[in-house]
């Protein structure tokens, strides 16, 4: 019975969490696909596993970027700084893909 609450809990409040916050709950949502496709590869070593997760991460570095642009929050210097980090390693990833595929 515990086990059911916790699981009503936990979806209480993704559903009130992606009401309230759609911008962040996409990007959320991208980058658990993104850690999802990354261990998918790590053990099949398929580079479409490895695509998809660094385009994941593209999207939602694009989007929180674009997002702290137009409504800059008090995070934003951390926001953007991450964001940045992590565009330069996913493009320097996907440059490492074309090079050996």
């Amino acid at each position: 019975m515990k086990y059911l609450n916790f699981c009503r809990l936990y979806l209480q409040n993704i559903i009130s969490f992606s009401q309230n916050y759609p911008p962040l709950f996409i990007e959320a949502l991208m980058l658990f696909l993104a850690i999802i496709f990354l261990i998918i590869w790590f053990f099949t070593l398929k580079w479409a596993f490895l695509s998809l997760s660094l385009s994941y991460v593209i999207g939602a570095s694009v989007s929180a970027l674009i997002r702290e642009f137009l409504f800059p929050s008090y995070q934003r210097k951390m926001v953007r700084s991450i964001s940045i980090i992590s565009l330069i390693i996913s493009c320097y990833g996907f440059i490492d893909i074309f090079r050996y595929y």
